[in-house]
């Protein structure tokens, strides 16, 4: 875990260094946030996982900066065989607030993936009151909530 940080900018370094000269290179970067979503992953892989992970980040992303977002695409699939991501161990840069928004964000997905993009349905599967409620969540959350009521 404590390593995520040195290791990442050391394959980046070797990755800028590998397309050096290249017309479609890049002096590629990492922003804060997509550095917080490497530190926080499991890596079952371990060092390659996260090495190729940040490659394909690198190739993938357009502007001089690798974004959450970029490392977000370039993440494989992970079965969820072991504890969950937002159980992981605490460390550096951990935000309680943070992870408690992404479970609620993850919760809310499922209940309107369920009900079939209906707020209604989906406020009953997580036990709220009515759609609004639910609708308040996803405003206070980021979430797009413009569905159907039903």
């Amino acid at each position: 875990m404590g390593d995520v940080e040195l290791l990442t900018h050391h394959f980046l370094a070797s990755i800028n260094a590998d397309s050096a000269g290249r017309p479609e290179a890049q002096n590629k970067t990492i922003t804060p946030a997509a550095l917080k979503l490497l530190q926080s992953h499991a890596w079952p892989g371990n060092v390659r996982e996260l090495y190729h992970t940040l490659l394909r980040a690198v190739i993938w992303s357009v502007g001089p900066d690798v974004t959450e977002q970029d490392i977000q695409a370039a993440m494989l699939p992970v079965a969820r065989t072991s504890v969950p991501n937002h159980f992981q161990i605490l460390c550096d840069g951990f935000e309680l607030q943070e992870r408690l928004n992404e479970v609620a964000r993850s919760l809310i997905n499922q209940a309107l993936q369920q009900s079939g993009q209906r707020k209604s349905a989906a406020a009953k599967l997580l036990g709220f009151a009515n759609h609004q409620t639910l609708a308040n969540w996803m405003k206070r959350l980021g979430m797009n909530s413009d569905l159907t009521l039903s």
